[in-house]
């Protein structure tokens, strides 16, 4: 599986880019569709609203959107949505998000997350590769999937 993270303060500008039915390129999209979550929103209107809240807890975070891409690597078989779901769904606790929404687009899954947790708390961010990297490799091992190279970071 091969993992991308980006670190943002946007979450509706994400939404609003996982939702689109063309890639930043204008190619056109065949699957886009929310595969799971703990978000209320159906739209990045709506999660922009839920992500503001909690920074309502913590007003001094600002780069607290987290933006997860997961990919299948070329030659494994094709995953389902429910797959998606449960690698999503693992993929975030395992980095400690409590918020977030995942979107199917054709073989990949992208995740956006906020680092604020409903209890105030924050979400670790200072080993976040690491523990990227452990949470796909357990993931490969679980839904039997190629193991491909490291994560890579976009952002500061």
């Amino acid at each position: 599986m091969i993992a991308v993270l980006r670190v943002g303060s946007d979450v509706h500008g994400l939404g609003r880019y996982l939702l689109a039915k063309q890639d930043a390129s204008g190619r056109p999209r065949g699957v886009v569709r929310v595969v799971g979550g703990t978000a209320f929103g159906t739209t990045p209107a709506a999660w922009a609203e839920e992500w503001a809240a909690r920074r309502l807890l913590r007003p001094r975070v600002t780069r607290d959107v987290r933006h997860a891409c997961l990919r299948a690597a070329a030659g494994d078989r094709v995953l389902s949505e429910e797959e998606w779901h449960g690698i999503a769904a693992y993929f975030a606790q395992r980095m400690g998000w409590d918020l977030w929404v995942a979107v199917q687009h054709d073989d990949h899954v992208h995740i956006a997350a906020s680092r604020i947790r409903a209890d105030g708390s924050v979400a670790p961010d200072s080993w976040s590769f690491r523990l990227a990297e452990q949470a796909v490799r357990e993931i490969e091992a679980h839904w039997g999937l190629s193991v491909v190279g490291g994560i890579t970071r976009v952002g500061s």
